[in-house]
């Protein structure tokens, strides 16, 4: 209806409206709820045919709200070309995106989490890929230490100290990260096994066995 340029109004129509229904064998929504869950897409596909949509973060998910700060940290400038042609007088909601977007800091602060934390969701990805290597597990958090610690500001420090608490607080962590070269006089394996007892004890001994395993194979 909007690349046909018509109304949703007439969806008001009753005739036009068991029309559509029939003839598209799907349930049309009413105006309202097209306008609330579906105008914005399909607006910006037909302004910004190069242009993603958007990602829709989630209120208990701290991830999706990162995504979208990527998002819009290479795209700003195309949605408010978009967001700017809209009639302000038709909902507060467009008079307070224009206001937000218009504010210098809003890019430079998409910027700052772009270059800084740009490389966290990829890295988390792979952290939660199922049978990922021991040694490769430590290293990617070690690489995503490295990064946090080049962040600048307060905002970076807060950042750091917060992932530097979250690590203190596991205790496995820090059997995890020790040195894969063992010190003096010891054989890696026996290490391995004397590690796997002492925080691993309540395990069931099949798991037990595959992890003592997978460390073995990886330090030989």
């Amino acid at each position: 209806m909007v690349a046909a340029i018509i109304p949703w109004k007439n969806l008001e129509n009753p005739d036009f409206y068991a029309f559509l229904n029939k003839y598209t064998n799907m349930k049309i929504p009413d105006e309202p709820t097209l306008r609330k869950h579906y105008l914005h897409s399909t607006y910006l596909s037909a302004a910004l045919p190069n242009t993603p949509l958007p990602p829709q973060p989630v209120l208990t998910r701290w991830g999706p709200w990162l995504h979208a700060a990527l998002y819009y940290a290479d795209y700003l400038g195309d949605i408010q070309k978009v967001v700017q042609t809209f009639d302000e007088e038709q909902s507060v909601a467009i008079t307070e995106a224009n206001a937000t977007i218009s504010f210098s800091s809003v890019s430079a602060d998409l910027a700052y989490v772009k270059s800084n934390f740009g490389n966290l969701p990829g890295a988390i990805t792979v952290l939660e890929v199922r049978d990922l290597p021991l040694v490769k597990a430590v290293k990617k958090m070690r690489g995503i230490k490295e990064n946090l610690n080049q962040a600048s500001g307060s905002v970076g420090t807060a950042i750091v100290n917060q992932f530097n608490r979250v690590l203190q607080r596991n205790p496995g962590w820090k059997v995890m990260a020790m040195p894969i070269n063992p010190p003096p006089g010891h054989d890696m394996a026996q290490l391995a096994t004397s590690l796997l007892v002492t925080y691993w004890s309540t395990c069931p001994y099949a798991r037990l066995r595959r992890f003592e395993n997978i460390v073995k194979e990886e330090v030989t």
